[in-house]
């Protein structure tokens, strides 16, 4: 209303609303409105949907700590329409305001038999999603964490990807090992046999003679079934090479032989009873 008491009919206002903590407390929240009166003087406004003035601690309305239940409202116009306010009014939020603030909630405040079938479902949360990086403290359990499992057995590992669930998988096994390698943003995990050690005869124990400048002595043949070009031969003597060369090779399916160069120029005595090792990795 004017000084005479007559109401601002259709008019152009300036409208502020205020919210602070306590009365005439910190500014939590400030924002400005510009309306026109309807015939009787009268305007109705949302808050939330003006202006935002920047003097509030919170850059949004919902980050406002509501359950703190000590806010405050002031309203303040211009009639003039040129931000020199006057206030109006200045109450504190009473019950109403708050049912729309759900983020926070008291302890124990709420029960599973206040829950619609008692059971938490997708509706029940904001856009169907929770946040686990928030709303979640201590330890997830592996029965909630998408493996569909409530443990994890030796020999498995979580794997996934950006559109598939976590999921257990079984990298390796008793009999295997397993080659990794990794990249920048990768680590691959390759399952391939274990190395098996010949024993059988005649691996073992040879009688290995001089051997001159030059020359190559070549083991009998050491069977081992299965074994066959591809696979990778390694061996070893259990005394000293005194500079020649041991090589293991397939020679034929099924059989391996051990070589040994002498490129040292001079003659090499090596002892009786040499005990050689030979390993296949496939």
């Amino acid at each position: 209303m004017d000084v005479d008491g007559k109401p601002l009919y259709e008019k152009e206002i300036g409208v502020r609303f205020t919210i602070t903590k306590g009365l005439n407390g910190n500014i939590l929240w400030e924002e400005t409105h510009t309306t026109n009166t309807d015939k009787y003087g009268l305007f109705t406004l949302i808050i939330g949907q003006g202006t935002q003035t920047g003097s509030g601690i919170y850059s949004q309305m919902l980050d406002i700590p509501c359950i703190d239940a000590y806010q405050f409202l002031k309203v303040e116009i211009s009639i003039k329409n040129d931000r020199v306010y006057k206030m109006v009014s200045n109450q504190q939020f009473m019950s109403v305001p708050y049912s729309f603030f759900t983020d926070d909630i008291a302890d124990n405040a709420i029960t599973t038999n206040k829950i619609i079938n008692e059971t938490v479902l997708n509706e029940d949360i904001a856009d169907t999603t929770l946040d686990l990086s928030t709303k979640v403290t201590n330890i997830l359990p592996v029965a909630k964490g998408g493996t569909g499992n409530s443990s994890l057995t030796d020999g498995n590992v979580l794997v996934g990807s950006d559109t598939d669930n976590v999921r257990a998988k079984v990298l390796y096994s008793a009999d295997s090992t397993v080659i990794i390698t990794q990249n920048a943003d990768t680590i691959n995990f390759q399952a391939i046999s274990a190395p098996v050690l010949v024993t059988s005869d005649p691996a073992g124990t040879f009688n290995i003679p001089n051997i001159m400048a030059g020359d190559t002595w070549v083991s009998n043949a050491i069977n081992y079934q299965d074994v066959n070009f591809g696979d990778i031969i390694i061996g070893s003597k259990d005394t000293n090479l005194q500079g020649c060369m041991l090589t293991a090779y397939v020679s034929q399916q099924n059989v391996i032989r051990v070589a040994i160069f002498n490129g040292t120029g001079g003659q090499v005595n090596f002892d009786i009873d040499v005990n050689l090792k030979v390993f296949v990795v496939r």
